[in-house]
């Protein structure tokens, strides 16, 4: 497996086994960083029509707030999955 980065001149790849790669967890600090507003007092954070429970469940809603999805997330990659599917919107952790 080959893992890449980009970077201005070139590309750094670094080179592992799968048994290497682990998923990224969710958790407070990614969910500030892609931009899932923390309103104090309450036990959710919302990003336009998406809301996640501090059990990291999804809920989507549109059409005079009616809930169209509510799903588990595994991950910060199902949550990147689900947003690029829904709004073809990328959510880019650079944590370098």
């Amino acid at each position: 497996m080959i893992l890449e980065r980009r970077i201005d001149n070139g590309t750094i790849k670094w080179y592992t086994s799968e048994c290497d790669v682990y998923p990224i967890s969710l958790n407070e600090r990614i969910l500030d960083w892609i931009g899932f507003n923390d309103y104090d007092n309450h036990d959710y954070r919302n990003k336009g029509d998406m809301t996640i429970t501090k059990d990291y469940v999804l809920s989507i809603t549109r059409l005079w707030g009616n809930t169209v999805v509510k799903i588990d997330i595994k991950g910060f990659h199902h949550l990147q999955n689900i947003a690029y599917d829904l709004y073809e919107t990328s959510l880019d952790l650079n944590i370098f």
